[in-house]
């Protein structure tokens, strides 16, 4: 899997979601969803709720706009490691779009910010405690 590649099109479907985004509330959080367990994807969801954060609520819009990375699957057995790369790669996919402006046209709140969650929880992004600092979607 060559990384550079992965996180080309990640930052693309990060730019797409962003402006085919139409809600009438202001986004409050941006969920960079991941799966590399029974199958592989990746997912933009954006929470509009006063107190939008990490909650899980993406996976229940898994089947509205994903997508599709098969070669992200983990096999049983296998280690972390590769859910663990891709979670980093989709940190600095975001962290790129942010510093290019990707999120500057999206409806959001002043301190809007972004989490990176694999499914099953083999990566998290960023720690509870350093929310609202460096995961804010406008720099």
């Amino acid at each position: 899997m060559n990384l550079e590649t992965e996180k080309a099109e990640v930052k693309s479907y990060i730019r797409s979601r962003v402006a085919a985004y139409e809600g009438s509330d202001p986004v409050t959080f941006v969920q960079l969803g991941y799966q590399t367990i029974q199958g592989g994807l990746f997912s933009v969801y954006f929470n509009s709720e006063t107190d939008g954060g990490p909650d899980g609520s993406w996976t229940l819009h898994l089947q509205e706009d994903i997508l599709e990375r098969p070669h992200w699957e983990i096999d049983d057995g296998e280690d972390d490691s590769k859910a663990l790369m891709i979670g980093e790669m989709i940190k600095s996919a975001f962290e790129e779009a942010r510093n290019e402006g990707v999120f500057r046209s999206l409806h959001s709140a002043a301190d809007a910010d972004c989490g990176i969650e694999e499914l099953s929880g083999i990566f998290g992004w960023p720690a509870w405690e350093d929310r609202k600092t460096c995961n804010l979607i406008k720099a």
